[in-house]
């Protein structure tokens, strides 16, 4: 599957995640599509192309009520045991709603070497 393929319209954005072993894609369908890669994560970067390699690894349909225009990873929830192992990161993502969506992405334990935590879902919080 292509990053294309994984979207119904055209994608707007693209954003690595900070360890380079998740590809966020964003577009025209309303959706977010999460690609994990197959390299272990010593050779996948943001400087190495792993589109061959890639997997779908989640698929956020209507994660906005519009076209969905831009994604960005922040990584958070840190192992409290390993604090050198993030257990999941935090997406942003913005749309033509006008709405900033902040998403809580589990991370894949073949990836990363931590646990997996909770299925994505949007945060509940208001930030000011």
């Amino acid at each position: 599957m292509t990053i294309s393929d994984a979207h119904s319209a055209p994608v707007f954005d693209l954003a690595w995640s900070p360890c380079g072993c998740y590809l966020a894609s964003c577009g025209g369908d309303d959706s977010i599509c999460i690609f994990r890669s197959d390299l272990p994560s010593s050779t996948c970067s943001p400087d190495v192309i792993c589109s061959p390699s890639l997997t779908l690894w989640l698929h956020l349909r209507k994660a906005h009520s519009g076209d969905v225009n831009s994604v960005c990873w922040y990584p958070t929830l840190q192992n409290p045991i390993d604090n050198s192992k993030v257990l999941s990161y935090l997406l942003a993502s913005g749309g033509d709603d006008r709405l900033v969506n902040i998403w809580s992405i589990p991370l894949d334990p073949d990836c990363t070497g931590t646990l997996c935590v909770p299925p994505a879902s949007p945060l509940d919080d208001e930030l000011d």
